[in-house]
């Protein structure tokens, strides 16, 4: 009974140890193989979707360096106030990603300073958006949503949202499980505690 109780408690301390780095669910979130496991929506432009890696800005003034390996994605927007999910002069890219029905997500993402004429990014979870026009400015800004419910199979996207012409760069995008929260971790302690005291009380 001993040596099952000790088992229970590794195999428990070794699970929460892979929790802390729980692996993301999204292919190719930094872009390092182009737009492998990406699909640009319908309403994208022919060349509103490319790959860019460790370089200067549009504006070739602002040297970016990726938050994650050396490449990332650039959506573009000529809309003039026609872009964003289901209009036709701006760039929404997508991924379907396999969850478990019922489980809590968590979603981060970087957004470059490649970002001009009020262009923004929409963030959606299966249609619902989930960030408005969200920016980065100076730099590269790490964006994160938390509490997405899994259905099975959902879909990410980001779409540009811009009135004018202008790029939005995205990079290190990660979709991962939520950790339980460090009570769970005491309370599972605690019951093992338990059930090693009675096994001893038994056995004395």
């Amino acid at each position: 009974m001993k040596k099952a109780i000790l088992s229970l408690a590794l195999t428990f301390l070794a699970s929460a140890a892979l929790a802390d780095t729980p692996a993301s669910l999204v292919t190719n979130g930094g872009f390092e193989a182009g737009s492998t496991g990406w699909t640009a929506r319908a309403e994208g432009i022919a060349d509103g979707f490319s790959i860019r890696a460790n370089g200067f800005d549009f504006d070739g003034t602002t040297f970016l360096a990726a938050p994650e390996g050396t490449h990332w994605a650039s959506l573009f927007c000529v809309g003039y106030g026609a872009c964003g999910l289901g209009q036709e002069f701006g760039t929404t890219i997508d991924q379907k990603l396999s969850t478990v029905a019922g489980a809590n997500y968590s979603l981060t993402f970087s957004l470059g300073a490649g970002i001009w004429g009020a262009t923004g990014v929409d963030v959606y979870w299966n249609g619902a958006k989930l960030l408005d026009n969200a920016s980065g400015f100076s730099g590269w800004k790490t964006f994160s949503v938390s509490g997405l419910k899994g259905t099975g199979s959902d879909t990410l996207s980001f779409g540009t949202n811009a009135d004018g012409y202008g790029y939005a760069y995205l990079d290190a995008v990660k979709v991962t499980a939520a950790v339980p929260e460090p009570e769970t971790y005491a309370m599972f302690a605690a019951g093992l505690l338990f059930v090693g005291a009675l096994a001893r009380g038994r056995n004395s």
